[in-house]
């Protein structure tokens, strides 16, 4: 019998050695705290943790004529840990996308050490294996999607997504206390005894999700179907990423057991109204629609409280709620231009705080640039007829830098990589390439340095040239040409109200700046351009 120290190589092939060597078994020991993986060992084998693992190790230092059985059972004596658990190397929200107005992840599912069938191709000719992550997680939840639609194949995918959101049981931490988190874990964890008897559904079809994404800015082809703003598409979910004054957002629901629904809503610090607050349905299939409006009362700013939306009747229907209150709603950048180096432009935004908002600068700082023309090509890190490389040198105490390729029009497609210090004297490489034709990277807190950005033209509409400016920024803080009236900005929460941002002093050019408003990350950005022929510098 083997006692082996987790770590170094593979936890199955120091099983493998074991057995290589004539050992019959092995006990992995963790030296410090960490998980403990039910593995395919080719000889018995048991995981212990730290502390543990220590004091095993410790009786065998003092005596190493110790001998070993292992027996069936748990012989621990101790409780087992609570479940159903997140998985630590679960992802969680909040999501980015749309603006926080989406709630991800949306339900959970069992995905740790799961004995399951896997391909032969790559597991060593095995048949089974432990599968962990949304490897296992996705399965369970399509597995349960298809029995739903087995016992109900006139319901929509919207409707079991719904069924199991609505009908799902919370999570537990690690002492045993529910998680009500939904970042977390979503909705929660599937429960089958109740996915096929939800009591009401929220239910969409291929026009809300046309709508949706044609308000993200996506071009579907069906402009008829007009647009859905993301925190209104009918989720069984509710999320607002950027709160201020007092925000509806919309929701239909459907019978699929009538009566009368009551609306409870649990969300501290938000004063929370759901229009009708009750719902009366004389039949399966009636759609009834609900307006919930929020707004912030003692929430605390710039973080998310979460809660839950439960409609109360012959059954009982929850959704998870999550809502961050911020100080400012403003847009992401502003545009100026003056003929001399001293100006003004008005910014409008709306107060999303009754207290005084903040503002601090960044900037005005200078933008270099320079002109290219290039063919497309395949990417070189180099100078050539496809690439243009230039370096950019960020001073000590740099606090951001903006590297960027600018497109001269809209129809090509520009790539960048760009190649920065890494802090043991080598590089590191960054790559950017979307479908736009334009590509920025920002860095905050920068590692001082000469970065290189290498912009590729990818691709134009004719394969012929295309131009582009590659473009540079570095913040050091506030460089003292750029003030905001008034500041701090003072107006009651959900009130429409300006400031004005004054430059002087600056040189003919162009020039970008940031404001943060708040103490909560909200942010804008401020492009001056000074006399007729200078260019644009990069949008926020």
């Amino acid at each position: 019998m083997v006692v082996c120290d987790r770590g170094v190589v593979d936890r199955t092939a120091k099983s493998l050695e074991v057995q290589n060597k004539g050992g019959v078994g092995m006990i992995l020991v963790n030296l410090t705290s960490s998980s403990e993986d039910a593995d395919n060992h080719v000889v018995p084998t048991v995981h212990v943790n730290a502390p543990k693992s220590l004091e095993l190790k410790s009786k065998l230092a003092a005596n190493p004529g110790l001998t070993v059985s292992l027996l069936k059972g748990d012989l621990t004596g101790e409780p087992q840990s609570p479940a159903p658990q997140i998985a630590g190397f679960s992802s969680r929200g909040p999501s980015l996308a749309s603006g926080g107005d989406l709630l991800k992840p949306d339900i959970s599912a069992p995905g740790v050490n799961v004995l399951a069938g896997v391909s032969t191709i790559g597991n060593h000719g095995a048949q089974f294996g432990f599968m962990s992550g949304t490897s296992m997680a996705a399965p369970h939840i399509a597995g349960f999607g298809a029995l739903v639609l087995g016992k109900q194949p006139q319901w929509t995918p919207a409707m079991v997504k719904s069924a199991m959101m609505t009908t799902a049981y919370p999570l537990v931490n690690a002492d045993g206390t529910p998680n009500r988190d939904p970042f977390q874990g979503g909705a929660g964890q599937i429960d089958a005894t109740r996915v096929l008897d939800p009591g009401l559904v929220y239910n969409s079809g291929i026009k809300d999700w046309k709508a949706f994404l044609n308000g993200q800015g996506l071009d579907t082809g069906s402009p008829k179907a007009g647009t859905i703003a993301a925190r209104d598409l009918n989720l069984p979910s509710v999320a607002l990423g950027s709160l201020v004054g007092e925000i509806s957002v919309k929701r239909q629901l459907t019978a699929l057991v009538p009566g009368a629904y009551n609306s409870e809503v649990s969300l501290p610090g938000f004063d929370v109204r759901v229009e009708p607050q009750v719902l009366n349905f004389s039949k399966s299939g009636e759609t009834r629609d609900v307006t919930i409006t929020v707004k912030n009362v003692n929430a605390p700013m710039g973080k998310f409280t979460t809660g839950a939306l439960t409609w109360k009747g012959p059954r009982s229907v929850s959704s998870p709620i999550a809502v961050r209150p911020v100080d400012a709603q403003v847009a992401p950048s502003f545009s100026f231009s003056s003929a001399t180096g001293t100006g003004s432009g008005t910014m409008n935004l709306v107060s999303g705080s009754d207290a005084p908002i903040p503002v601090g600068v960044e900037g005005l700082a200078p933008l270099s640039e320079t002109a290219v023309t290039k063919t497309p090509g395949a990417y070189a890190p180099t100078n050539d007829e496809h690439n243009a490389l230039v370096k950019v040198d960020v001073p000590d105490g740099a606090k951001f830098v903006r590297l960027g390729v600018q497109a001269a029009t809209n129809d090509v497609d520009w790539d960048m990589v760009v190649y920065g210090p890494n802090g043991s004297g080598g590089l590191v490489a960054t790559q950017v390439a979307t479908s736009s034709a334009s590509e920025f990277l920002d860095l905050e807190s920068p590692r001082a340095g000469t970065y290189y950005v290498i912009a590729n033209l990818y691709a134009t509409p004719d394969n012929g040239p295309a131009s582009a400016r590659i473009q540079a920024v570095t913040f050091t803080g506030d460089a003292g040409n750029l003030t905001v009236n008034p500041n701090p900005i003072v107006a009651p929460n959900g009130t429409a109200t300006t400031a004005t941002a004054n430059w002087s002093g600056l040189a003919e050019g162009s020039y970008l700046g940031r404001l943060s408003l708040g103490g909560n990350g909200i942010k804008t950005w401020v492009n001056v351009t000074v006399g007729a022929a200078a260019a644009p510098a990069p949008a926020g």
